[in-house]
């Protein structure tokens, strides 16, 4: 699953689809707050033929958890969140961690994930919203 980042995402997807080429089937989600149609013809227009990869567009604020779950983010293999082209972009990334965290079963985010920020002073954010929560310990 790919979310967010306008120019970023037809790289990352291109190196997806060529990663998944030998695959016998595999599928790459890509969730952004832009219309799906025109998600889709500039993915086909800038990537190419997908071969037996299947391109999935979803379209929606990423960093809300309903959302989020339309993409079924606890069956991928990885996820990876890209900072969308804004002032706010960093924070964004760190919501979108955050809404992830919350589709997970129980706090946990057992998938892969790699987020990219642009500012260093959101990286600790970015880190302890990427991580498992803490389990809650019983009581005595």
């Amino acid at each position: 699953m790919v979310r967010g980042g306008a120019e970023r995402v037809f790289t990352v997807v291109s190196e997806l689809v060529a990663a998944g080429a030998n695959q016998r089937r595999s599928a790459v989600a890509i969730l952004a707050d832009r219309d799906k149609t025109a998600m889709e013809e500039s993915l086909q227009s800038k990537v190419g033929p997908t071969g037996r990869t299947r391109l999935v567009c979803r379209s929606g604020p990423p960093a809300d958890p309903a959302v989020l779950a339309l993409t079924s983010p606890a069956a991928a293999d990885s996820v990876i969140v890209l900072p969308p082209d804004a002032s706010r972009s960093d924070a964004d990334v760190v919501k979108a961690l955050l809404a992830l965290r919350a589709t997970a079963r129980g706090g946990d985010v057992t998938v892969p994930v790699v987020a990219a920020v642009r500012d260093s002073g959101y990286l600790l954010a970015a880190r302890l919203a990427a991580r498992p929560a803490p389990r809650p310990r019983g009581l005595r």
